[in-house]
């Protein structure tokens, strides 16, 4: 028999275990994302420190304000990703 769900939690599993969390409301709540950012990488071994500093800035926005984000253009040769 399945066990009745706390409309008030939200449910999800993690480590191979179903775990929940309450869901934040009123002064509790944090505000979401609506996309996951997107960073261009190709100018992360400029020797333009600035053009550095700047790549470092969006990388830290995306993951300060959503935790991850899709790297594009990375100055890898594809055979080395495995593609």
């Amino acid at each position: 028999m399945a066990t009745e769900r706390d409309p008030n939690r939200v449910y999800y599993r993690a480590g191979g275990f179903e775990q929940s969390r309450p869901i934040l409301k009123g002064a509790d709540a944090t505000e979401t994302f609506n996309f996951i950012p997107i960073v261009d990488v190709s100018n992360v071994f400029s020797p333009d420190l600035q053009v550095r500093k700047k790549l470092a800035a969006e990388i830290g926005k995306a993951v300060t304000e959503v935790g991850f984000f899709y790297a594009v253009n990375p100055p890898v040769e594809i055979k080395l990703m495995g593609m």
